[in-house]
């Protein structure tokens, strides 16, 4: 959970157009992920959890990746 909370702070740090940059018209649903996990997580399914972090977390860190090289 700690990577997780390391990684939606940077984002969370990201300006508007950044953010856009990054990872468009996807980021409201992104965000509300991350606010649902940290702050409703008694409701949460571990299920969908996983298969989030199995199918779609490496394409949220290569997106900030591809960022943090266009702002060097």
């Amino acid at each position: 959970m700690s990577a997780t909370c390391c990684i939606d702070r940077a984002a969370s740090r990201l300006s508007d157009e950044a953010r856009d940059v990054a990872f468009g018209p996807a980021w409201p649903a992104i965000w509300a992920t991350r606010n649902r996990i940290a702050h409703g997580y008694s409701t949460v399914d571990p299920q969908i959890v996983r298969a989030t972090v199995e199918n779609d977390l490496a394409e949220f860190v290569e997106a900030l990746r591809r960022l943090a090289t266009r702002t060097r």
